[in-house]
């Protein structure tokens, strides 16, 4: 039976390089998965939660202030593609006017420059921390 090579220090040159593969095998493992922690599996950021918790609620009307207020509690009702179809009165309390993103960018003054609700609002006020701050001001009032 043929013997396995010695490495320098005596050891079987074969059982060392199990172990290395073993080793490097697991230090890949683990970038690859730090990795993914960085950069694939993150939150994506919600505009409008941030959009709201740099805003001030503004009506200057009971009808506004109703207006406002139905479009937040049916974001706790209706689907995405339910609130999509929604349609809400104007600022002047013409019906069927604006949608949500509308009512929102209207009553809803931004306290900082640039910031915009971004393009998924119907899924962004479905977050917990979007309607955590619905929930709030439609207590307040």
């Amino acid at each position: 039976m043929k013997e396995c090579p010695k490495d320098s220090f005596g050891e079987n040159k074969e059982i060392n390089m199990k172990s290395y593969i073993k080793s490097y095998t697991a230090l890949i493992t683990v970038m690859f998965l730090f990795f993914i922690g960085f950069t694939g599996c993150q939150k994506k950021e919600n505009k409008v939660l941030i959009y709201l918790q740099n805003s001030e609620l503004h009506f200057d009307s009971k009808v506004q202030r109703d207006n406002v207020f139905q479009a937040m509690k049916d974001c706790f009702i209706y689907s995405e593609d339910e609130l999509k179809t929604r349609r809400y009165k104007d600022y002047t309390g013409k019906d069927g006017q604006w949608d949500l993103p509308q009512v929102l960018s209207h009553h809803f003054a931004p306290k900082k420059d640039g910031l915009t609700l971004g393009d998924d609002v119907y899924h962004d006020v479905k977050e917990p921390e979007v309607q955590v701050i619905f929930l709030q001001l439609l207590g307040k009032y």
